[in-house]
């Protein structure tokens, strides 16, 4: 690792791990996870991000939901809003049928972000309502064996 963004990052443990997050010392993949939730926070790709590392993108997912699953949705949510503010912008700002189109498709996938990352602000609410006793029908048959 060449890089001085990650010199939290024992290089000896990097090459000893030779890219396998489960053969490092934990602190250092708690420190490697540390420093993906920042880069992504600060807007940079996750797969440039786990480049960086020396580490798959899959395997970079799979320890931030594992032991970051809180933080990472936290920051997803932020982005989806930020992005839902810019398309709804656009909208305002349309001066044609197709941005019109394209500003409302986008929106359309911003709302679907958040109705899954920020569920209990944006997902549908399904509420039932009942009144009365319950009527329980109870159908006995018997076999002719």
């Amino acid at each position: 690792m060449a890089s001085t963004a990650l010199t939290f990052v024992k290089e000896a443990d990097l090459l000893v791990a030779n890219g396998h997050m489960a053969d490092m010392p934990a602190e250092t993949q708690a420190a490697m996870m540390r420093y993906a939730i920042r880069e992504y926070a600060a807007g940079t790709p996750p797969l440039d991000i786990a480049t960086k590392l020396g580490i798959s993108g899959p395997t970079m997912y799979r320890y931030l939901i594992k032991h970051y699953e809180q933080d990472w949705k936290d920051i997803q949510a932020g982005k989806a809003l930020a992005a839902l503010d810019e398309a709804e912008e656009e909208l305002r700002d349309a001066q044609s049928m197709a941005e019109v189109s394209r500003a409302g498709t986008r929106i359309r996938a911003e709302q679907w972000k958040l109705e899954r990352v920020l569920s209990r602000i944006y997902a549908a609410k399904q509420e039932v309502h009942h009144s009365g006793d319950p009527i329980i029908n109870i159908t006995v048959v018997q076999s002719s064996k």
